[in-house]
Parts: structure tokens; sequence; C-alpha cells
């Protein structure tokens, strides 16, 4: 099941991404390349949140919007 985590408007010009955690293999994953290999393997759903924040929450010049997840 894909979980929605955020959307990421990233620095002018570059657009917006939403990325989701996949509970089938447990990795975070983007809609602008969903079969992109990633390494960022979250074991929970809380996991992944704290990761994508990590990863992408303090890049200047990009803002998260934070999206409510129906399943919590």
């Amino acid at each position: 099941m894909k979980r929605n985590i955020c959307t990421i408007n990233m620095n002018e010009g570059e657009g917006r991404q939403t990325i989701y955690w996949d509970s089938e293999d447990m990795r975070l994953h983007t809609y602008a390349d969903p079969d992109a290999d990633t390494e960022y393997r979250c074991e929970t759903y809380e996991q992944a949140v704290d990761t994508a924040n990590a990863l992408w929450g303090r890049v200047p010049g990009w803002d998260l919007e934070w999206i409510e997840d129906e399943d919590a």
C-alpha cells in the first residue's frame, strides 16, 4: 500500500513532487520517478516520515507540505 508523506515545493522552476512510502517494499519513492531504485528503507510509516524530513525537510529553498495520513 502506498502512503503519501509530503509534497515538496522545490526551488523556483523545478516544480513539485510527492514523496510516498510503499509498505510492500518499505522504501520511499516519488511519483516523479516511482521506479527509481531508492536506498531509503523504512520499517514503519513513522520512520518514513522522519526519514523524509531528514532528507528533504532541511533543503534550502524547498518547502514541504505534509500530507495528513488517512491510515493514522
